[in-house]
């Protein structure tokens, strides 16, 4: 595999993969102007559907991640056994077996942090929902006890029909 390939591969990757981490960094912080200045119960769902949405852009970015270690293993093993051969000839006759074993431990590891991380952001997720639907069943009652109208929430209801 040439360096021309790899570079325009990279290239191709890290293009949309980092405007999808600015595009989640940006949630995060319309997340934390949610949390610290603006606590109202529909900002907070509109959070909550944001923080789903990140998930699942995680998720697929992951197995996008795995599918690449899977479909580049020749690409990786031949890579490997050039740098080994080069850079330390006396090792050539062992290095088809350990880049075999760098390539699975990479896998190995690869995927269980995917896992990790997708589990971890689906939590946080879940957290945040809860949280909102706390938030709401607190303006809820704020509102029904007050009358029919809350003043944070964005929530407005009639109770004197």
């Amino acid at each position: 595999m040439s360096r021309e390939i790899v570079f325009s591969y990279v290239k191709a990757y890290n293009i949309p993969v980092s405007i999808i981490g600015f595009l989640m960094s940006f949630s995060a912080l319309f997340g934390l102007y949610v949390m610290y200045r603006n606590e109202t119960a529909r900002l907070l769902k509109i959070y909550s559907i944001i923080a789903y949405i990140i998930v699942a852009t995680l998720t697929i970015l992951e197995i996008v991640n795995i599918a690449i270690y899977f479909g580049y293993k020749d690409e990786f093993e031949s890579k490997c056994y050039e740098i080994i051969v080069e850079d330390y000839p006396y090792k050539s006759q062992d290095a088809t077996s350990e880049c075999q074993e760098a390539y699975s431990y990479s896998v190995i590891i690869g995927t269980i942090s995917a896992i990790a991380y997708v589990l971890a952001s689906i939590y946080f997720a879940m957290v945040i929902q809860s949280y909102a639907d706390i938030r709401r069943n607190y303006y809820l009652r704020d509102t029904f006890e007050s009358g029919g109208s809350s003043s944070k929430g964005n929530i407005n209801i009639n109770i004197n029909q």
